[in-house]
């Protein structure tokens, strides 16, 4: 299992945000002492041969879009590379617990062609105290680096730092697109390619993640640590009044 010390490097990524519109939203439900605690995870997998991307998200588009409401807000980003992706959820416990249920099941494009293989978990935090992206959105990567990572030959720490510094990157991109307006926000988006580069993990890197067993896989999650949970709102997921944000 990999070491999560890097976690608290987050609050060194953190800015001074305006008003997003996650933040009205979240200030309307703050008016109710009422908000539901969100689990942010980080998925990394290789697409299946001859599948269209596309089809990846707009699966997961379909699901967001029927799943979220304003007390169960949905954030977070997939990038799609040519032969992987990378998928940062923000969201609720039910609907992590149900994202990685669907990722497990694997979503077919058509009977028995399963669209993705090799899907790993980076980390799963639970109770996150604030979120990094003001919407859930997908992206097609086009550039992409050729040069592959041998992972087999790092130590344990070498890959937990490499991990890491990829968490901590697509956490950057969400924090930065939280501090813009809308209209540059939309902007941003389209030009995240150039715009986020530095931060962007190449699809060769993330391939390599997908292929690497030192890793922990949706389905030995599923299998470890989910066993026997029950999709059932708990009272205890509820937070009376709302946690605030620590501000260092």
């Amino acid at each position: 299992m990999m070491n999560l010390d890097f976690l608290h490097e987050e609050t060194t990524i953190q800015l001074d945000k305006r008003q997003s519109y996650l933040d009205i939203i979240r200030d309307a439900l703050n008016k109710e002492n009422k908000v539901r605690m969100a689990y942010r995870v980080v998925l990394i997998g290789q697409f299946a041969k001859d599948i269209d991307r596309s089809d990846y998200a707009t699966h997961y588009q379909k699901l967001f879009k029927k799943e979220q409401s304003e007390a169960e807000l949905i954030t977070g980003i997939l990038l799609t590379f040519r032969t992987s992706f990378i998928h940062v959820l923000e969201a609720p416990k039910r609907i992590i617990y149900q994202f990685l249920e669907d990722v497990y099941a694997n979503p077919e494009k058509a009977p028995d062609v399963p669209m993705t293989q090799n899907t790993r978990i980076l980390v799963l935090m639970d109770d996150i105290s604030d979120r990094y992206f003001p919407f859930w959105a997908s992206r097609v990567i086009e550039k992409d680096e050729p040069v592959k990572t041998d992972l087999q030959i790092m130590d344990e720490k070498a890959v937990d730092d490499l991990i890491s510094g990829v968490c901590i990157s697509m956490f950057k991109i969400g924090t930065s697109l939280s501090n813009l307006n809308r209209s540059e926000m939309k902007q941003a988006f389209e030009e995240i390619s150039d715009r986020y580069s530095q931060y962007i993990p190449s699809g060769q890197l993330i391939h390599d993640l997908a292929s690497f067993n030192g890793i922990e896989s949706v389905e030995e999650w599923i299998h470890e640590f989910h066993q026997g949970y029950m999709p059932i709102a708990m009272e205890s997921e509820l937070v009376w009044p709302a946690p605030k944000t620590l501000v260092i």
